[in-house]
């Protein structure tokens, strides 16, 4: 049930997604094994309320992914192009690891950097 203001009218259902949200870094699995215990009558009605919260958390990361992933290949084509390399398409790009996305930027940043310097 929710309330006017649109919060969660069940007070323990709030509590759990705030619990979730705040212990990103709690076990799952004893999370629920604890629920199950705990509350073996509303179990389900809960389990469905932590699967939807790890859902949208898991959107969430996977847009920030997704923007952090198309800031970098903006960075290395052009860093790219003003070095005049040869540039990798976005596809390429798309298929590398953030991890080695994030070096590559770098090392072109640090190549214009030492190109350009004022001496």
């Amino acid at each position: 049930m929710v309330t006017n203001d649109g919060r969660d009218a069940d007070p323990l259902k709030a509590f759990l997604v705030y619990f979730i949200s705040a212990a990103p870094k709690l076990d799952r699995k004893e999370l629920i094994d604890a629920i199950k215990i705990s509350f073996p009558r509303q179990g389900p009605a809960l389990m469905s309320t932590i699967a939807e919260q790890y859902f949208l958390e898991g959107i969430e990361q996977g847009i920030e992914k997704g923007i952090e992933q198309g800031e970098l290949i903006g960075v290395i084509q052009t860093c790219q192009s003003i070095l005049k390399q040869l540039e990798m398409s976005e596809d390429e790009l798309r298929l590398k690891p953030i991890v080695e996305l994030q070096a590559l930027a770098q090392d072109l940043k640090e190549r214009l950097r030492t190109r350009f310097e004022v001496k």
